[in-house]
C-alpha cells in the first residue's frame, strides 16, 4: 500500500520501540490499535520494532511465555481493525536512530496524507538522556532528545505541522523537554501530551485515543479532543501549547535569576545542585509558574499526589560527568546562567559542532543500560543486576 492515499481528517503515526525489553508491551500497543484501527475519517499507520526474544527474557526476570507469530525486526503496517497489512518490512533497523524516525514521519505524512496529524511515540524514557533504547544493534543505542525534536521537524518540514504529539514514556514533563520542542521559531509540534511523571509499564491505551481521535475527527479545536483524551484515561497526565516566545521567557527568568545568585558569590559549601526556591525570588517563582501555567492545555491527576507543574531542572545533580555531558547537549542548558548551579563540574560544549553531526542515535553508556535493567527488576539485588548486565552483554558481543 505504498502509494498516496486520499487525504482524511486525521493520520496518527504510531512509533512504536520494542527492539528492547518492551516488546511484550510494544506488541501488546499494536493488537490494542487494532481493536479500533482506521476508518473512513482516520488513518492509523504504526513502525513496530520487536527484540528477539531470547534477549527479552535476558533483561526481565519474569516474562510471558514466548508469543504465537515470533518475527523479530522492524515493520510497517497499515492498521485496521481486527488485523493489520503489512506495508513495510525495513528488518533490523535501529529504532532509536532519529534518522528512522524522521523516516517514518516523512512517509507516513507522504502517504497518508491529512487535515491533522497525531504522533505517538511509544517507549522507555530516560532522564533528560532520551528515549527509544534499542538493543538491536552492534551496541546498545538511545535517541537524545534534541535529535528527536530535529527528526520531528525534519520529517514534517514542508506537509505540515504535529498537531499532537504523543509522548508515552516516562520523566518527560520538564521543561527541558518542552523546551526543546518549542526552541525553534518554527517548530513542527504544536501540543504535547504526556505523563505528569512516571507511567504504567504497558503504556497508554491506543485504542481510546484512536476512537477519540475518530469521534471527534472532524472537530476544528484540537484542544477539546486533547481534554476529552486526558479525561477519558485513568492516567496523570498533562497537555502542553508549544509557545517558542513563552519558553524563551521561562529560560530567560532562569538565566538571570541565576546569574544574579553567582553575582553574589554565594558559597554556603553546598555547590552541588541548587533547588529553584534558593535561586528564584518569591516574585520570579510566581512569574515562571504562570508562564508554565499559560501552556498547560489540560491535565488531570488521577492519584491526587502529582501537579502538573513541569519539573524544572532538577537534573543532573550529580559528579557524573557522562550524565552532565548528556544534559549539556539540551537547548535549556545552552547560555544558561542556571545550569552552573547544577553540578559542582562545570563543562564547556560546542554546540555548534554538535549541530554539525546531523542527527545520530547515542551510544549507551553500561550505567545506563544498568538502569533499565534496575527499573524492570526492582526486586534484584545490586550483584543480580550487574550478572544481567554481564549476560546481556555476552550475548550481544557488545564491549
Amino acid at each position: 500500500m505504498n502509494q498516496i492515499q486520499q487525504e482524511k481528517d486525521w493520520t496518527i503515526l504510531i512509533y512504536a520501540n520494542g527492539n528492547n525489553e518492551l516488546e511484550p508491551e510494544m506488541r501488546q500497543a499494536m493488537h490494542n490499535a487494532e481493536k479500533v484501527g482506521s476508518n473512513a475519517d482516520v488513518n492509523v499507520v504504526i513502525q513496530l520494532g520487536r527484540a528477539k526474544y531470547e534477549l527479552v527474557k535476558l533483561v526481565r526476570q519474569e516474562i510471558e511465555p514466548k508469543s504465537e507469530g515470533s518475527w523479530s525486526g522492524v515493520r510497517r503496517y497499515f492498521v485496521t481493525k481486527g488485523g493489520s497489512t503489512l506495508v513495510g518490512n525495513l528488518k533490523r533497523v535501529n529504532m532509536a536512530d532519529p534518522k528512522n524516525l524522521y523516516a517514518f514521519i516523512r512517509w507516513g505524512m507522504r502517504f497518508y496524507p491529512a487535515n491533522k496529524y497525531m504522533l505517538i511515540l511509544g517507549g522507555h524514557g530516560y532522564q533528560f538522556v532520551g528515549m527509544m533504547t534499542d538493543y538491536s544493534q552492534k551496541a546498545p543505542y538511545i535517541m537524545g532528545i534534541p535529535e528527536m525534536v530535529r527528526a520531528i521537524n525534519k520529517g514534517a518540514n514542508g506537509i505540515g505541522k504535529i498537531d499532537s504529539l504523543v509522548l508515552d514514556t516516562c520523566y518527560f514533563n520538564s521543561i527541558e523537554v518542552i523546551y526543546e520542542l518549542g526552541k525553534e521559531e518554527n517548530h513542527s509540534v504544536k501540543s504535547a501530551i504526556t505523563y505528569i511523571k512516571n507511567g504504567a509499564i504497558e503504556g497508554l491505551p491506543y485504542d481510546r485515543i484512536i476512537e477519540i481521535v475518530q469521534k471527534n475527527s472532524d472537530v476544528e479545536d484540537i484542544t477539546a479532543i486533547i481534554q476529552e483524551i486526558i479525561d477519558n484515561l485513568s492516567y496523570d497526565l498533562v497537555a502542553y501549547k508549544i509557545n517558542h516566545h513563552t519558553l524563551k521567557q521561562i529560560k530567560q527568568l532562569f538565566n538571570d535569576a541565576a546569574s544574579a545568585y553567582l553575582s553574589r558569590n554565594i558559597d554556603d559549601g553546598n555547590k552541588l545542585f541548587k533547588k529553584v526556591s534558593d535561586v528564584l525570588s518569591t516574585n520570579d517563582q510566581t512569574v515562571v509558574s504562570n508562564l508554565m501555567s499559560s501552556l498547560v492545555i489540560h491535565f488531570k491527576s488521577v492519584s491526587q499526589s502529582n501537579s502538573f507543574q513541569g519539573i524544572i531542572a532538577n537534573r543532573p545533580a550529580t559528579d557524573d560527568l557522562g550524565l552532565i555531558l548528556r544534559y549539556y547537549r539540551l537547548g535549556f542548558a545552552q547560555d544558561n546562567c542556571w545550569t552552573c548551579l547544577l553540578s559542582n563540574k562545570h563543562v564547556e560544549v560546542n554546540m555548534a559542532v554538535e549541530q554539525k553531526k546531523g542527527i545520530f542515535p547515542l551510544k549507551m553508556r553500561p550505567e545506563e543500560v544498568y538502569a533499565y535493567i534496575s527499573i524492570m527488576n526492582p526486586g534484584l539485588e545490586k550483584t543480580q543486576i550487574i550478572e544481567m548486565l554481564k549476560e546481556l552483554y555476552q550475548y550481544k558481543n557488545w564491549i
